[in-house]
């Protein structure tokens, strides 16, 4: 198996989209793009923000985290308005396997436009074709039907069900799970391009 090429959060451009490391800065569009929304976070493993200074807190961490070079975290700015409106991270990094988690997120105004699975599908082929990972997985709530459409979208194939998988709000819920192999990516690379920042 070949060995993990860990170069960090580059730069990602898409259509819509520059994908880059996440600033302090970044905040302020972070609680009121999605963060401080409950819809945003029924199905994720977070509470809402009940303020922009826990979103700027968390933007500082994940700014000094980006300097390292096993941490793939990217804020997804829309090119239009030039804000941050998501994220999009490797949750969990397992260098055994060369397996990359992937988790995500969106501000609602933005949903059902095509932008997450436009967003993974660019990772996916970083991850692939720069940083050399032989797996890419990621879940999602059973009752969040709307995320494995990205999910397939974007090449996984569903992998079963894990029963009682995961806990929210203090309640178990199942997860649906997806990945895709990197000898099952052939022929998918979509049109983006990597800034080595």
């Amino acid at each position: 198996m070949s060995t993990l090429n860990l170069i960090g959060t580059k730069t990602i451009e898409t259509e819509h989209f520059i994908l880059r490391a996440f600033r302090e800065s970044d905040g302020e569009y972070m609680y009121k793009n999605w963060a401080s929304d409950p819809d945003v976070a029924r199905y994720v493993t977070w509470e809402p923000h009940t303020s922009p200074e826990i979103s700027r807190e968390l933007c500082r961490i994940w700014e000094e985290d980006s300097k390292r070079s096993d941490i793939f975290n990217w804020a997804m700015v829309l090119k239009e308005t030039g804000e941050p409106i998501g994220g999009i991270s490797v949750v969990k990094l397992d260098e055994k396997i060369s397996e990359a988690d992937i988790g995500y997120c969106m501000g609602q105004k933005w949903w059902n436009k095509g932008y997450m699975t436009e967003c993974f599908r660019a990772v996916i082929k970083f991850l692939f074709t720069e940083v050399n990972i032989n797996r890419i997985s990621a879940c999602h709530h059973t009752s969040n039907p709307a995320s494995g459409k990205v999910m397939k979208k974007c090449g996984l194939r569903p992998e079963g069900i894990k029963r009682q998988g995961a806990i929210l709000n203090g309640e178990l819920f199942d997860l649906a799970q997806y990945a895709i192999l990197r000898s099952d990516y052939e022929n998918k690379l979509q049109p983006c391009s990597f800034h080595k920042s």
